[in-house]
């Protein structure tokens, strides 16, 4: 395994805005889906890639830098982790008749030669004022129950996950995309010794390709497992998979799935 080298972690000095949809007296909800396409975007010619985001908030009854404070210090207890695959996020539990600072954290890596690079992004909004009708009847505050990590989804155990989005792979799929079809190709591995071959007992390399859909990852990992927990896309994929899978010969590097639906993860 070859080492990497962290470079200096940066701090974006001139936060962008955080758009917001809407708000109700005890809730706001803050769209982040021109985040995620931005980062993506300015890291599409990166080496492995990962961005994590996560959610604070603060409210502005003490002033605004402490309104500020508490969003950040929330974000560093990382209990709000946003999934990158929703797009937007619904805050509960507010007071009504109060404004609010709302923060999405970015925690962006990837590696330039041998040496790992971090970023952290910022995006806030000061303008996050909820009505003057106390709705939490309606809305709910789900009480946090901490997650039992000892579990294993059954789904993934034992499977080695390459993604866009996992920088610790040794294996990396490079896909290129038009409005309706995706080509992944792996015949650049990152280690030499590593090539992707057939599962044990077969001739052919299987590939799926599935639409994702929005999920709560917390919800998720309670119901199917912490570890090895890939969410119900990846399910459906392998799922898929074991009953029809798409045959590619022993020795190819790429494959194009085409038909697809036009903007569409």
């Amino acid at each position: 395994m070859s080492n990497i080298t962290l470079g200096r972690v940066c701090t974006s000095t001139k936060p962008k805005e955080l758009p917001v949809l809407g708000a109700t007296g005890t809730t706001a909800t803050v769209d982040y889906r021109s985040l995620i396409k931005e980062l993506k975007n300015e890291l599409q010619d990166k080496t492995r890639p990962s961005i994590t985001y996560y959610l604070g908030y603060g409210d502005q009854a003490n002033g605004k830098d402490n309104a500020l404070k508490a969003a950040k210090a929330m974000i560093g207890k990382k209990t709000h982790r946003l999934n990158d695959s929703q797009g937007n996020y619904m805050l509960r539990g507010l007071t009504p008749d109060h404004t609010y600072t709302v923060v999405i954290g970015a925690k962006i890596s990837y590696t330039d030669g041998k040496t790992g690079k971090i970023m952290l992004r910022y995006f806030q909004s000061d303008a996050v004022t909820t009505t003057g009708e106390d709705d939490s009847t309606k809305y709910q505050k789900a009480e946090y129950v901490p997650l039992d990590t000892s579990t294993y989804d059954s789904a993934g155990y034992n499977k080695y996950l390459i993604s866009s989005s996992y920088s610790g792979a040794t294996i990396w799929m490079n896909p290129t995309v038009t409005e309706n079809s995706i080509t992944v190709d792996w015949s650049s591995n990152s280690d030499e010794s590593t090539v992707i071959s057939p599962a044990k007992g077969q001739s052919n390399i299987q590939l799926m390709c599935v639409e994702c859909e929005n999920y709560d990852p917390v919800a998720d990992r309670r119901q199917y497992g912490y570890q090895s927990n890939y969410g119900p896309n990846f399910r459906e994929a392998m799922k898929k998979i074991e009953s029809s899978p798409i045959k590619v010969k022993n020795g190819d590097t790429s494959y194009t799935f085409t038909d697809l639906k036009n903007n569409t993860t």
